[in-house]
């Protein structure tokens, strides 16, 4: 399997975030791609007080997703230098179709005011995300 999902996290915050919110951010990065990928969102109710909400996942035309949902959902934590690289990165993505996704921290804790902290990008084979991330250097 070559399918893997790309998570990119601002070197320059690393010192600010606990592990804790390290991983908050990195799962909202993770969640918000695959959001953004669902199809359709349809609302019923359930009983009178509640509401049921069904997110569907359109992985039919997507071979790439399929194949990672199905897989083991490969996920790489890669860094980047800092918040204009990042900008720059998802413009570049964003310019060849590649879905990705900016999380910014609300600066309810650590941060002091609203602070975008990594970009989550869409499962991709490698030949098509590595040009772009290869060269990024493994969380550790």
């Amino acid at each position: 399997m070559n399918i893997k999902q790309i998570i990119v996290v601002r070197e320059d915050l690393l010192e600010q975030m606990d592990k804790g919110k390290l991983s908050a951010q990195v799962a909202h990065a993770s969640m918000l791609v695959i959001f953004k990928k669902m199809r359709g969102f349809s609302q019923s109710l359930v009983t009178k007080n509640e509401e049921s909400y069904r997110l569907i996942l359109d992985i039919k035309n997507n071979s790439n997703l399929k194949e990672w949902i199905e897989g083991d959902y490969k996920k790489i934590v890669v860094i980047i230098k800092n918040e204009s690289k990042l900008l720059e990165l998802h413009k570049k993505l964003s310019e060849n179709n590649i879905v990705s996704e900016l999380v910014e921290d609300l600066g309810y804790t650590v941060f002091e005011e609203k602070t975008i902290t990594c970009l989550g990008i869409e499962p991709l084979n490698n030949d098509i995300i590595d040009p772009y991330t290869k060269r990024l250097r493994l969380l550790k």
